[in-house]
């Protein structure tokens, strides 16, 4: 069996074309633009991240202060 290169397309405006087909130019732009993307998911992802970690920390927080509230002696004058 033979080994192919997996085909590499790009859609342009509605229509399907091989990137090998597209001036150095064009493929720059088009790794530039997949590059983006991809910078783009990692950042979406990463903020999934910090919002859970940021909830939880406030979340602890609250909780902390609620149970520092139950000890403090109560003072009466």
């Amino acid at each position: 069996m033979e080994n192919k290169k997996p085909e590499n397309f790009v859609e342009v405006d509605g229509i399907k074309v091989d990137v090998s087909e597209l001036s150095d130019k064009a493929q720059y732009f088009n790794m530039q633009v997949i590059d983006l993307q991809n910078k783009i998911a990692k950042a979406q992802f990463e903020l999934a991240q910090l919002e859970a970690a940021k909830q939880m920390m406030e979340n602890t927080f609250v909780d902390a202060y609620k149970e520092e509230r139950k000890v403090e002696p109560i003072i009466a004058k």
